[in-house]
């Protein structure tokens, strides 16, 4: 879950300064194992909205689709062989 949330912070820090996303920003995410996440986010905070568990862990490929303010969205896939590409999805 570690290596999880750091690349989600890479993700969102990417989506916020070269995509211009704006706060709040709504992310899911979704492991090949039927395990998500969604979670609301802005400066201040960050919560958990819905969260569902197969196992333990969100398994590998992850899709991570985040959403903001404005209706802007992007997807990357955490865990696949290809290395994670930022998609904006406008």
């Amino acid at each position: 879950m570690d290596e999880l949330k750091e690349w989600l912070v890479r993700f969102l820090r990417e989506c916020r300064q070269e995509k211009g996303f704006v706060l709040p920003v709504y992310v899911t995410a979704i492991g090949s194992n039927g395990s998500m996440l969604f979670v609301r986010g802005d400066d201040q905070d960050s919560a958990v909205l819905a969260r569902h568990s197969v196992d333990a862990v969100i398994a590998p490929p992850i899709n991570v689709i985040v959403t903001d303010s404005m209706g802007d969205a992007a997807h990357a896939v955490l865990g696949s062989e290809r290395a994670p590409v930022l998609r904006v999805l406008h």
